[in-house]
């Protein structure tokens, strides 16, 4: 009679244990939150590979176009004339690979390469720059109306940091582009974006402590107007004690706010106002924006976009399926891979902006001219004219 109690009560527990056992495993899996969080990954990728990469990318075929102005004695800073060789740049390039596309990471050699090639004309450019912020602040020096000593201080300030900002920006992207591939600046300027804008902040802080000490004399520049055109000429005394009051009262309450405000305007502006830069096709001429850019990186890097996809899905399953989800996120991937054909490479049909071969990742080379151009600025502010020699 106690062997029957005992065995029964043995059995019983053994049923309790295997109930609580089939409750653990299936309250371990969440199909919400797996979906939401593969949803929440997936659109991280898209704004963090998809949108900041396209930034850099961007900023790269730029670089190579070298139509950012980085010295102050060229357009739209200074007078001369700001002439680059206008280059084929290739974006939406395609390499045809063997083996579904992934050849590539197999070491294979493409068998077909392809690309749009696009070009940035920069006379719009300098245009652009002088209609906007740049003109703005040019016309603190040149428009009669509004030019003044402190006006051409802040000026000399913004615009030495900017050319300087632009030179960089010239050096270190059109490296990016000529070592690394596309798909590895996607990838890798995501990581190293906040690094570059606080690089680029501090070394602007620096700038302006030095500029903002070193342009002293702006405060006693002579100003004058002749044809409507403003003159500024050197100082005949420091002795000018009005002069000097202003120039105190900013060091005490404007010098260590302006320290901290103008790099912060001058780093946005530098990294995110060339976004704004239009290219344009060299098949049929048509403008291409940043945007329009984006969307193709979207659709011609998208194998990068799915594997990535594919492997969070992977780790997303082992934390909220368990073993026979991640069994099921394999067998889904390979039906995609070797039947649906998701992993290939988009290659589109009939597109007739995609033209045969790579051109070469060579920066555009500034074209010297030997006689200094008149120009107008646009606003109504004319430039003193030259006729000098270098």
């Amino acid at each position: 009679m106690s062997t029957t109690t005992t065995s029964s009560t043995t059995a019983i527990d053994d049923k309790k244990s295997e109930n609580d056992t089939t409750s653990d495993t299936s309250s371990s899996i969440n199909y919400s939150l797996f979906v939401s969080s593969l949803v929440t990954s997936s659109l991280q990728v898209l704004i963090y590979i998809g949108l900041i990469g396209s930034c850099g990318l961007y900023l790269t075929k730029i670089s190579q176009a070298n139509i950012l102005p980085d010295k102050l004695e060229y357009q739209p800073f200074g007078i001369k004339e700001r002439k680059v060789e206008e280059i084929p740049i290739n974006i939406n390039v395609i390499k045809k690979y063997g083996f579904f596309g992934l050849g590539m990471f197999l070491g294979q050699s493409p068998i077909e390469e392809l690309s749009t090639k696009i070009y940035f004309d920069n006379k719009e450019i300098i245009k652009a720059y002088e209609n906007g912020l740049v003109g703005l602040i040019n016309s603190l020096q040149d428009n009669p109306e509004r030019a003044s000593y402190f006006g051409l201080y802040v000026r000399n300030i913004i615009f030495q940091i900017l050319a300087i900002n632009n030179w960089i920006t010239n050096k270190l992207f059109n490296g990016m582009n000529k070592f690394l591939p596309e798909s590895i600046t996607l990838l890798l300027f995501p990581c190293f974006s906040f690094i570059i804008f606080i690089f680029y902040y501090i070394l602007n802080c620096i700038l302006c402590f030095v500029f903002q000490l070193k342009g002293w004399t702006d405060f006693f520049m002579n100003k004058s107007i002749k044809e409507n055109n403003v003159i500024w000429s050197d100082p005949i005394t420091y002795l000018r004690p009005i002069r000097w009051i202003v120039f105190f009262l900013y060091i005490f309450f404007l010098f260590i706010p302006f320290l901290f405000s103008i790099p912060i305007i001058i780093t946005f502006y530098s990294l995110f106002s060339p976004l704004f830069i239009s290219s344009k096709i060299e098949k049929n001429n048509q403008p291409l924006s940043f945007f329009q850019f984006f969307r193709d990186v979207l659709m011609f890097k998208s194998q990068i976009f799915i594997i990535i996809i594919a492997l969070i899905m992977l780790a997303q399953s082992s934390t909220y399926l368990g073993t026979n989800g991640i069994i099921g996120c394999l067998v889904g991937i390979l039906i995609a891979f070797f039947i649906l054909h998701i992993f290939n490479q988009y290659i589109p049909t009939n597109d007739i902006n995609e033209t045969e071969g790579l051109v070469p990742k060579i920066q555009a080379k500034l074209i010297k001219k030997e006689d200094i151009k008149t120009t107008t600025q646009k606003g109504g502010y004319k430039y003193k004219k030259s006729n000098n020699k270098k």
